[in-house]
């Protein structure tokens, strides 16, 4: 069906369904908009010429589909929004233009990232052959000691007068017996040097292993992760900004184990934000949490909300210890209400705190 038909049977559907004006005997075509107490919304244009109001004709409502923009409804006399709003594109047209802002940067950028790895592999390939250039080969020294091609010229152009070859044979044996020592200890020296020198795998992947860190530190997807169950804690790789969300869970010491197991495969975390509120934990769970966040050593914010547990003193040491670790820290929120840390168990996270010279954010509950 075109366009025109369907106005067509718009049209007649309001004719043949809404009435006339009950004031001047004209079709009800309008929709006040600015007005709900007014009586009958519905108006026709009798009413608007008698007494102006805002309104948008039922026909243009009938006839508007997702693209069309109903202007003055439903925010009032705003040109610049409509303005906008008419010339915008789809948002298909936002995603595929996105979709292909991010290919044509990220093909520029493999072309880069592919000519460093050339040159990397070029400087690689030119560093090797220097330092087997500047190392003495075992089987070079060898031939050199052996005087072999000595030997074999005695033995081709000697022969003739047995009393010179016998002479020339007696210099390379004195020789050769005078430096045995000698010449055991160059030879194990070259082999030692060629052992210490020879090119590893290991150098080629710790390559690797760099490059792949560093996409994975300025990865864009995935970067945060909200956990509220120990069953989704698997679901933690390779994001940098985790928030756990345990409070009132029940969590025992296996539980409190697993936390601590997936925080220290995670050492790469900038943002912990970790909720054990309200789970009676006691100090050998303390001791559990504690041992893993010491080894965050790349953590600038944290939040750490122990509140209304039963770590005592010697868990708010534990704490304490830990934190002092963290020397890259700048945002800290603790929280440790409720569990009968004691003044001394205060002064275990005070005098921890005063070794975190980077902190510039402090939020602290210990009573």
């Amino acid at each position: 069906m075109n366009q025109t038909s369907k106005q067509h049977n718009y049209e007649q559907f309001l004719m043949k369904n809404y009435q006339l004006c009950p004031i001047h005997s004209q079709r009800l075509s309008l929709l006040r908009i600015d007005n709900y107490q007014s009586g009958n919304l519905l108006k026709c244009l009798d009413c608007l010429i008698e007494k102006p109001f805002k309104c948008v004709p039922l026909i243009k409502i009938l006839e508007s589909d997702f693209n069309t923009i109903l202007k003055g409804w439903p925010i009032f006399d705003d040109s610049q929004i409509y303005d906008q709003l008419k010339d915008m594109k789809q948002k298909e047209d936002f995603i595929m233009q996105d979709i292909q802002t991010v290919l044509n940067f990220y093909e520029s950028l493999k072309k880069e990232i592919i000519l460093l790895i050339q040159k990397e592999e070029k400087e690689t390939i030119k560093n090797l052959q220097t330092r087997y250039e500047n190392l003495e080969y075992p089987l070079d020294l060898y031939n050199k000691i052996s005087q072999k091609e000595k030997l074999k010229d005695i033995i081709f152009n000697s022969y003739q007068n047995q009393d010179k070859q016998n002479y020339e044979f007696q210099k390379i044996v004195k020789e050769n017996l005078q430096n045995q020592e000698n010449y055991k200890g160059q030879i194990f020296y070259s082999f030692n040097n060629l052992n210490r020198s020879t090119f590893t795998y290991e150098e080629l992947f710790s390559v690797k292993d760099k490059i792949i860190q560093l996409m994975d530190s300025i990865s864009i997807a995935q970067s945060q992760i909200k956990i509220d169950s120990l069953q989704k804690l698997n679901q933690i790789y390779g994001q940098t900004i985790i928030d756990i969300g345990l409070q009132s869970k029940n969590i025992q010491n296996d539980g409190l184990q697993q936390i601590a197991q997936t925080l220290e495969k995670h050492s790469r975390i900038t943002n912990l934000t970790l909720n054990l509120r309200e789970n009676d934990i006691q100090v050998q769970g303390a001791k559990l949490i504690a041992s893993a966040l010491h080894k965050l050593s790349n953590i600038t914010s944290m939040t750490l909300d122990f509140t209304e547990n039963n770590i005592q003193t010697e868990g708010a040491k534990e704490i304490a210890l830990s934190l002092q670790k963290l020397q890259k820290i700048t945002n800290l929120n603790l929280n440790l209400c409720g569990n009968d840390i004691q003044d001394e168990g205060a002064k275990y996270i005070s005098l921890a705190l005063q070794k975190c010279h980077k902190i510039s954010n402090l939020a602290l509950w210990l009573e």
